[in-house]
Parts: structure tokens; sequence; C-alpha cells
């Protein structure tokens, strides 16, 4: 009997430990509700778990890192997070810091977020400067060696980019207005020089046509409400341009009748055979003089009121440049940067650690650039760049304001607004100065350059 009564305890506290071990598993992670502004690098650092355990355990996309205000995320306690950390351990390996490296070049080269990166390095958030020679520890492999399967889904995740932004194109709304003309696209046209022609803004081109990121040879725009037209204003330069030269004309008209008129003059001076012949030779010079005398004043009078219209002809030309040239430096706009940063685009550029002219840039010279080509001087770093102007949220942005990555005084990226989810930059190594969409790679800021 006592035998039995012993073997039904040792079965009860069997069963209680299975319970307590089945039960122990099920909380084995916390339920949190995302609130506004929470990233999965946050939590990881609130619950001390790491970044990869809570993306695993919530299927979360360890390429954009994306969470939902409201979302429900599981937790792991701390024996899931010391599985992540071995899994994690098993997966890390060193790389050094090469000149002209960075946090967010490091990132992209093996695939892995900078929030991921600072983690294992333990470099705090508001810390970007890394030395040439410093060891940094990683996860994954490089693009080099990245496997097919990851570069059919970048491919899949590109068509998809590529599609949406297609949609959007062709969602546009086109305006056209009732007084508008069409232009065809010639060799060496841009939006800005267009524009500049017919007296409209490129924002008006945008709105009148569906334009991709380049203009095509051939291509017919559409131009609304024009306020200058080039053709009658070539014809007007070309009016000028033939009052100026009949009064040239005009002038060496009456230089050659002079002439004329000291060659006769000279003729009546010389020795005849008889008094007969050289009286009449004088008269004939005489009347032959007060002839030409007669015609040279006229010429005269002629070249000098051809000399006045030619004059007024100059000053009419000289007041039109100036004009020009006032129009031209005061329509220097947003919209021209944004032009002029879209072609410079299409050249193939390449990105060159330090680079500040055509023959390569890194992003914070491309940005120097383009604003220098019209006048606008700027800090050379994109750590001095993001600390100048008007600080604004990227959803405030304007096509023409620098999009930042980092922190504002410290940031270690840097493109040009173009409007929607689109900037061009000079990305990285290996890369051309192109057109990019933040889609899944969200600046920090704004900065509208004053």
């Amino acid at each position: 009997m006592k035998r039995t009564a012993k073997t039904l305890l040792v079965g009860t506290v069997g069963a209680a430990g299975l319970f307590l071990a089945s039960t122990t598993t099920a909380n084995a992670s916390t339920t949190v509700k995302v609130n506004k502004n929470d990233t999965v690098w946050a939590l990881s650092q609130k619950y001390g778990v790491s970044i990869q355990a809570i993306e695993t355990l919530n299927h979360i996309n360890q390429n954009s890192h994306l969470i939902l205000q409201n979302q429900s995320l599981q937790i792991p306690d701390k024996a899931a997070k010391n599985t992540a950390n071995t899994s994690k351990t098993t997966a890390t390996s060193s790389v050094s810091v090469k000149a002209g490296d960075s946090l967010w070049a490091i990132a992209k080269e093996y695939n892995i977020s900078v929030d991921t990166l600072r983690s294992l390095n333990g470099i705090a958030t508001d810390e970007t400067l890394i030395q040439p020679g410093q060891t940094l520890k990683v996860t994954g492999t490089p693009k080099t060696t990245t496997t097919t399967s990851n570069t059919t889904t970048q491919a899949a995740n590109t068509n998809s980019t590529a599609a949406t932004q297609s949609s959007t194109t062709t969602a546009s709304k086109v305006t056209v207005s009732t007084n508008h003309v069409t232009y065809t696209v010639k060799s060496g046209d841009t939006l800005y020089t267009i524009a500049q022609a017919y007296g409209v803004t490129v924002a008006s081109l945008r709105a009148a046509n569906t334009l991709g990121s380049t203009l095509v040879l051939g291509q017919t725009l559409t131009i609304n409400d024009p306020t200058k037209t080039p053709a009658t204003t070539s014809s007007a330069a070309s009016s000028s341009s033939t009052a100026s030269s009949t009064a040239t004309t005009a002038a060496s008209s009456s230089s050659t009748t002079a002439a004329t008129s000291s060659t006769t003059a000279a003729s009546s001076s010389t020795p005849a055979s008889s008094a007969a012949s050289s009286t009449s030779t004088v008269a004939s010079s005489s009347s032959t003089a007060s002839t030409t005398t007669g015609t040279s004043s006229t010429n005269n009078t002629t070249s000098s009121s051809a000399v006045s219209s030619s004059s007024q002809a100059t000053q009419s030309s000289t007041a039109a440049t100036s004009s020009s040239t006032s129009t031209t430096t005061s329509s220097v706009s947003a919209s021209s940067i944004v032009s002029y940063a879209e072609q410079l685009a299409t050249m193939g550029i390449p990105y060159v650690s330090g680079g500040t002219s055509l023959s390569g840039f890194d992003c914070s010279g491309f940005t120097q650039y383009v604003y220098a080509h019209f006048g606008i001087s700027i800090p050379r770093t994109s750590e001095a760049q993001s600390a100048i102007g008007t600080y604004e949220s990227v959803s405030a942005a304007q096509p023409g304001d620098l999009l930042f990555w980092g922190g504002r005084g410290s940031a270690w990226h840097v493109g040009i607004y173009v409007g929607g989810t689109s900037y061009v930059a000079a990305p990285t190594t290996g890369e051309t100065v192109s057109l990019k969409s933040f889609q899944y790679f969200q600046p920090s800021f704004a900065v509208h350059v004053n």
C-alpha cells in the first residue's frame, strides 16, 4: 500500500512538472503593441533581445524592418534571445573598414540594415564615424556571393517598384490648356532650356506631359500658355541684323564716294597739252567736284541716318539681351535644380569616393556640384550639409530639397529630392549617379536650402 502511494505521488509530481514545462513554453514570449515611432531596433534595446530574434519570431522582412502602428508583436524570452544570439554568432564574420567606407555602404554590401550593423558592434545611434583599419562584425555574405534566391527576391522587389512607379506615372493627370503649342525635342534639349525658350516653368511642362526620367530625341511636348515665341524672337533678331548690315553698307558706300571725289580732284590738277583743254578739264573737274560734294553730302546724310538706325537696333538688342539675362537669372528655381540633377543622372557618371567632378562623384560631392551650377554654395560633406538650411520632415519635402539619412549635423548619405518617392544621388562604389526610389530606404529628414 505504501509503495502504491509513493508511485502515485511520483506520477503526480511528474505530471505537474510536465504541465509547468508546457506553461513555460507557452509563455516563452511577451506580446506588445507597436506605438507610434517604434522600430524593431528600439524594441530590441528595450527588451534586451536581438533584432533578428524579434524579426524571425514575427516573420518581419529583414531588409525593410517594417512594422506598423498598433501591430501586435511577440517579444522572445531570454532563452529565445540566447538561441538567436547563438545563431547570430555562428553566422557572424568580420570586415576591415577601408578608406571611403561608411556604415551605410557596408550594411548595403552585406544586405543588412544599418541598425543591425550598429547592434552587432555596439555603435550608438548618433555615432557615424568609422576609421580605416577598424574591424566590424557583419552577418550574411557580400553582394558578390549572394545566393540565387536572394538575387531573385531583389529582382522581384525591383520589378515591383518599377511597376508601382509606372502605375503612378500612368495615373498622373496631364493638363492641357486651350492656349498651347507643341514642340519636338532636338539634340541637346533639356526641360530647363525648353521652358526658358517658351517662358514657362519646368513644373508646367511636367504637368502638360507624361515624362520619364529623360527626354527622347523626336519626342513631342505640349507647352501650355507660352509667354515667348522663339520663332518671333528669331525674326526680330534677324531684322535687327539686317538693319545693322544696311547701315554698314551705307557707310561703306559713303566712304567709297568720298574716295572717288578725292581721286577726281587729284585728276583735275594733272597738266594738259593746251590751255583750252586745261580750262575745260578744270571746269569739268569743278563740276564733278560739285556733283561729288552734293552726292557725298547726300550719302553722309543717309549714312548718318543708317548709323542712327543701327545704333537704335543695337540698343534694342542690348535691352532685349539684358531682359533675357534678367529673366534667366530670376527663373533659377527648384525645378531647374531637379532638371539638371536628372540630366546628370543619364550620363553614367561613376561613384568615386571624394569625387567632386563629372569624372566621378560621391554623394555630397554630387549635391554640391548641382547647387554650384546655379551659383548656390553649400558645404562639402553630408554631415555639414545636413546642418544648414531649414529642417523639414520627409513628407513636407519639396522637389529640389536635400534628403538626408542619419542625424542632423551627422548625416552619412544625401541626395536631391525630385518628387514622389524618387531622388537623384551618387549611391555607392560600383554604381553611377542615378534616379533612385526611397520606398524601401526611407530618409531621416529633408533640408530646404535657403
